[in-house]
This record gives structure tokens, sequence and C-alpha cells, in this order.
């Protein structure tokens, strides 16, 4: 780029005298166009760093691996806010240069894979086609890598927004997420590639959508040749809970009806996945962001039966804590009257519980005042009867701690009001 071009003199070897400059060839003209030429080719040739765009700069920066975490960070960042407001050229002159021979390294680097990000959303089509085109070429490989994962993440979003852009790469990706094979099952269940399929099923719509929920239902509380279930799987529950959490956004009835069913066939096997060490998160999405008639059905006709058991096991307590929260006030009233304070033996049961006392801890700070005072009589009572066991005994002193608490915040309260009447 430092090339320093030079005007050449007459080559033709003539002997011939010069015309006087005065006669009709006007030799200043001539080098006038001449360097006006010259100037053409220099525009395109960045001479040195202080006349280079700042765009051009910032991908000049060191990116070696021995530099800073905080250094190389600034740096890229500075690519992407420079890439972000830089005039078309230079984004192709920069994408030309720095990025088009380099795609698949700058898709696993942690630092450098932000600007394909940004390339793929804010760049022209042809470059973000060139990129996603690229990556395709490698998806087997790519997909469980952490960053690469992330930049497919993008090319999707951006895809889906303007599928008339990208409509041959959307519809090889679209084709390799519809595979129902070995291979992709074990997608699914990876801790990386796991998040494109979550991704698929937040922007698929139509049939689209519906192609693929129809292959994953088929692995969720369904029998099936391979025995491969999602719902008990570490990484396989996200798949089933991004279908819970997609499900009010559903306008195709078809679609809505598939997710329709595997919600419900969570909630008849609730007692199953509660106890499970990661399908009790299922459970946990279906109370925290499910719809009402999901809601009730599962707290009315399953979860209040099994309120005692579900709370004495480690992985249930779990689900039990959140029913007590996302129950209301008419559930919580109807678990303390049907199934915690029915008996005195499933009250002891509960509170002396190495995982039952937290969510019974949990429930006395929902139940209203009245509710309360019968929970803290029959604690005494307990108490009294060396009934308490070491369990028992913390629960009780932490919820006197908890009742001494609001008593004090009670006081304080009526004292400034009656500061605020003098």
């Amino acid at each position: 780029m430092g090339e320093i071009l030079k005007c050449q003199p007459c080559q033709s070897g003539s002997t011939a005298t010069p015309p006087p400059l005065d006669l009709q060839y006007d030799w200043n003209k001539d080098e006038d166009d001449e360097f006006e030429k010259l100037n053409q080719q220099l525009n395109k040739v960045y001479l040195d760093d202080q006349h280079k765009p700042s765009l051009i700069q910032a991908f000049q920066a060191d990116m070696s691996s021995y530099l800073s975490h905080e250094k190389l960070t600034k740096n890229s960042r500075r690519m992407q806010t420079e890439y972000q407001i830089a005039s078309n050229k230079d984004r192709e002159y920069v994408f030309n240069t720095y990025i088009k021979n380099n795609i698949e390294q700058m898709a696993l680097d942690k630092y450098m894979h932000y600007i394909l990000e940004k390339v793929i959303e804010k760049g022209p089509s042809q470059f973000r086609n060139e990129i996603l085109d690229r990556i395709f070429q490698k998806i087997h490989k790519l997909i469980k890598d952490l960053y690469a994962c992330k930049v497919m993440q993008k090319g999707l979003e951006i895809m889906a927004q303007y599928p008339q852009e990208s409509q041959i790469q959307l519809q090889k990706y679209i084709s390799f997420i519809h595979q129902d094979n070995t291979k992709m099952k074990q997608f699914y269940i990876d801790r990386i590639a796991n998040q494109l399929i979550q991704k698929s099923l937040e922007v698929f719509e139509g049939d689209t959508l519906n192609k693929l929920l129809n292959i994953l239902q088929q692995f969720i509380l369904r029998e099936n040749p391979e025995k491969f279930e999602l719902s008990t799987d570490q990484y396989g529950c996200l798949l089933v809970n991004k279908i819970i959490d997609i499900y009010p956004k559903q306008f195709d009835q078809v679609s809505k009806q598939i997710t329709n069913d595997i919600i419900v066939r969570a909630i008849q096997n609730s007692s199953c996945l509660t106890r499970r060490q990661y399908a009790n998160y299922i459970i946990q999405q279906i109370l925290e962001k499910g719809q009402e008639v999901h809601k009730r059905l599962l707290m009315d006709n399953y979860l209040i039966k099994d309120f005692v058991s579900m709370s004495m096991d480690k992985y249930g307590s779990n689900v039990a804590e959140k029913c007590i929260i996302y129950g209301g006030p008419q559930w919580r009233k109807r678990l303390w009257e049907e199934e915690v304070s029915i008996s005195e033996s499933s009250f002891r049961k509960l509170v002396n519980d190495q995982f039952a006392n937290y969510p019974i801890q949990r429930l006395y700070e929902y139940l209203d005042q009245q509710l309360r005072m019968e929970f803290l009589s029959i604690m005494n009572k307990l108490s009294d009867q060396n009934f308490l066991n070491h369990h028992g005994i913390v629960l009780n002193i932490i919820i006197r701690l908890n009742c001494t608490q609001i008593c004090i915040n009670q006081l304080q309260c009526e004292k400034n009001d009656i500061e605020s009447s003098i």
C-alpha cells in the first residue's frame, strides 16, 4: 500500500525536435490529465496510518493471544463500533482484506466472533451470505463450538428477519435442522449445539416450526424405539422449557396444538419429573412462565396432592417452593388446610425434614396473619413436646426471628404515622 507511483519519461527513442509551446498541442492539459489519473490511483491506496479510515486502523490492531483480556476486548469492541458507522466502501475493503479468508478462524475466536456477528447484522447481504455459506460447510464441527454457535444464532435470527435476502442459506439451514437421525439427537443434548435448536424454535414459524416440533415431540415423554428422552437430560430439558416459553406466541393452530400436547404430557407426568435432577426445571418453568390454564391444571390436579411427599425430595422441594410463590393466596390457603395442617404428623414430617423445611418456611412467609398464628401454635406445641429435631429447631428459630422483624417493622410504621400527623 506504500507503493510510490512515478511518471516515467517517454521511451519512444524519437530524436525529433519538440514543437514550440505556442503550437496547437496543449502539453499542460496532457500533464493535468496524467496527474488526474495518478490521483485516482492514489485514492484507492491508503498511503499511511494518518490517512487510513478508523475502521481499517481498528482492524490492524494487535489481537495476539498474549495480550490481556481487557486489551483484546477493547480492540474487538472498537472494530464492532467502527464497522457500524463505516462507509460501505470501507466495509467492503475490510471484508475482502481481513475477513473473507479467515471466516472459520474468526468464528472460533473468543474476541473475533463478535466481528462476524456485526457483519451479519449490519453489513451488506452478500457478505452475510458468504459468511453463512462458509460456516455451513463445516456446520457439524462448528455447531459444537461456543463462539461459532453464537455466530450461527445471529445468522439465523437475521435470516428469519430478511428471508428474501438469504433464501439459499436459510433453506440449507432448514434442511439441516429438519434431519431426524442419530447425529441430530446428539446435537439436541449437546451443551452448545442445543442453543441453536432453541433459537430455531424461537424464530421459526408455520410449517417450518411444525416440522421441527413434530420431530422433537417424538422424544418428549413418549415411547420411542431408541428410548431417547429429552425431558430428563441436562440440556434436552432446555428444549422442553423453550417449547413452554413459545406456546403463547403461537398463532398457527397446528403448532399451538403440538406445543399444548407437550406441556400437558409434562403436567400428567409431573410426579415423576419433579423428582428428577433436570426434569424438575420443566415443572418450575410451567409454574413461572406457563399459561394460567396450564398452571391451574398442574397445581390443582397434581401438585397439591403430592405436596408433602414432593417437599421431602431433594429436587421436588425446589418445585414445592415455586408452588407456594406462584400459587396465589387461595391456593396457599387450600394447601394449608388440606395438606399441611390437616394432621400433626404431616406437619411434623415437613418441619423436621432436611429438604421440606425450606418450602414450609416459604409457606409461612406467604400465609396471611391468621394462618400464621395457626402455624406458630402448632410449632409451639411440637417444641414443647420435644418433637422437633435439628432441622425443626433451626426452622423454629428462623420463624421467630421473622416474627420479631415483622413486629419491629409494624412499630416503625406506626411511629412514622404518628410523627407525620403531628
